[in-house]
């Protein structure tokens, strides 16, 4: 019987690899087409997205713009939290997290490389006046879940953009 659970499973690891299945994140797909970049602004995405940019393959996180290829800068940052549905005695059954960031890619002298983008992530949580602590720290966690999600974002969006000849020589560090 291990025989043949061992045997399935290095049939279906085989299966999954000849057909090109990676995990989000890793493989091509998440290398970014620069080896240094730099990430400002205010926003609780900057941490999630630097901690991306480090993990991607080939790309070093640096710490003025001045070293970086492109700058990733988050212009602005909002969140909200909207009454989804109501009970019939008027009293909230589900809220609706909404997240939204605009960002844009820079070279360098300040050289725009992608302009400006908006992006947006939302989240229900079903709420009961019952479990107010637990309730609270679920919309945490949900937030946390959606910075991470427009991070990710982010990183997969640059990780698609294919430099121009003109930029690409741009780049090229100053002798």
């Amino acid at each position: 019987m291990p025989l043949l659970r061992n045997l399935t499973l290095a049939a279906v690891t085989v299966a999954l690899a000849g057909c090109g299945f990676h995990l989000r994140g890793s493989g091509e797909s998440s290398q970014l087409p620069f080896r240094a970049m730099y990430v400002e602004g205010g926003s609780p995405v900057v941490e999630p997205l630097k901690r991306y940019v480090r993990l991607s393959p080939g790309t070093r996180l640096t710490d003025a713009p001045a070293e970086a290829e492109a700058v990733i800068a988050i212009e602005s940052d909002s969140s909200e939290k909207v009454i989804r549905s109501l009970s019939a005695s008027g009293k909230v059954l589900e809220y609706e997290l909404r997240h939204s960031i605009s960002y844009r890619l820079r070279g360098p002298g300040g050289a725009t490389l992608l302009p400006s983008a908006d992006i947006q992530s939302k989240r229900y949580l079903t709420y009961h006046d019952s479990e107010l602590y637990g309730k609270g720290a679920e919309e945490e966690l949900l937030i946390k879940d959606m910075r991470n999600d427009l991070a990710q974002q982010i990183v997969r969006r640059i990780a698609l953009f294919k430099p121009t000849a003109k930029q690409q020589s741009s780049q090229l560090p100053n002798p």
